[in-house]
């Protein structure tokens, strides 16, 4: 003869379960032709199921977020102008604009000279504005109105041949 091992179930009492929720259960365990202690073993288990469910789902958006929030970050970092200013006389190659992480504004500089090697696309990546200067002076190969765009305050624009 086989015994079978009962649990011994005792009666529980929550605190605090809202009388609707319960009264629903119990309405369901009537319809079904359960009892009302597997209904809301079940109602519990399937809470807890998707309370993990979407633990791990918060873990995963909150750890998407920080990676999005460090790429913004460094994104800034390289886009954010850098401020050259209250120089006398200045002369930038290509490899020394290109050495700035994000786009330059140059301010309050007596001549400013972009070297012969800067070319049209660097000039237009990297100088954002130029402002209060008395001379810039660029090579030919860098047309006047790109210059001009990014000019205020100049007193003279000087092309070298």
């Amino acid at each position: 003869m086989e015994e079978k091992e009962e649990k011994v179930k005792r009666p529980i009492s929550i605190r605090g379960l809202d009388e609707d929720a319960y009264k629903g259960i119990v309405e369901l365990a009537k319809s079904t032709g359960e009892n009302v202690g597997k209904i809301a073993s079940e109602a519990f288990r399937l809470y807890l199921a998707m309370a993990s469910a979407g633990e791990k789902a918060l873990r995963t958006a909150s750890n998407a977020l920080k990676e999005i929030g460090e790429a913004a970050a460094e994104g800034l970092k390289k886009t954010s102008p850098r401020m050259v200013s209250n120089i006398g006389e200045l002369s930038l190659s290509a490899s020394d604009l290109k050495s700035f992480e994000g786009p330059v504004a140059f301010s309050r500089i007596g001549h400013l000279v972009f070297e012969d090697d800067v070319s049209e696309e660097l000039f237009r990546e990297k100088v954002l504005t130029i402002v209060n200067c008395e001379v810039v002076e660029v090579p030919k190969t860098i047309p006047k109105p790109l210059v001009l765009s990014k000019a205020k305050f100049v007193k003279r624009i000087d092309t070298r041949s």
